[in-house]
């Protein structure tokens, strides 16, 4: 009979969960860091959101909104909001490494809603990464 090592194996195990720990943080992929929600503004045209964030060196694909209203989900178009029009750059405008503020214009078109999701897609060492950038509860008169 083959006698069992067990100390061996407890010590080889706890190297194994050690070595990987740190490693497995490193691996992922993180488009944006910090994102903190300063205004959630209800207006004629829907709900006004401004957040400040750090973006990572990942590219900017494509952002979403979507809304929640008694457990069901709707896709909502949104715009940029910016005091200057000619800082708009669109929709689809990548922004360089560092801190910014998101102000978007969530169309509500009058609907009332629970809750708003903002999720973004990047590309980060070539493979896409889809994350909820945040979540907001609706303020309490959306359909002004």
């Amino acid at each position: 009979m083959k006698k069992v090592r067990y100390k061996e194996f407890l010590i080889g195990v706890c190297l194994a969960l050690v070595l990987t720990y740190p490693w497995s943080s490193f691996l992922e992929k993180t488009p944006y860091t910090d994102v903190e929600v300063t205004h959630v503004v209800p207006t004629e045209d829907g709900v006004i959101v401004i957040a400040n964030f750090v973006k990572k060196t990942c590219t900017f694909k494509r952002l979403e909104v979507f809304g929640t209203d008694l457990g069901q989900v709707y896709r909502l178009d949104w715009e940029n909001v910016e005091s200057n029009p000619e800082l708009d750059y669109g929709t689809t405008h990548d922004r360089v490494a560092g801190v910014h503020t998101l102000r978007i214009l969530v169309k509500t078109e009058g609907a009332p809603f629970d809750s708003f999701e903002i999720r973004t897609r990047h590309s980060c060492a070539g493979t896409d990464v889809d994350r909820v950038f945040v979540k907001v509860e609706a303020p309490d008169d959306t359909n002004t």
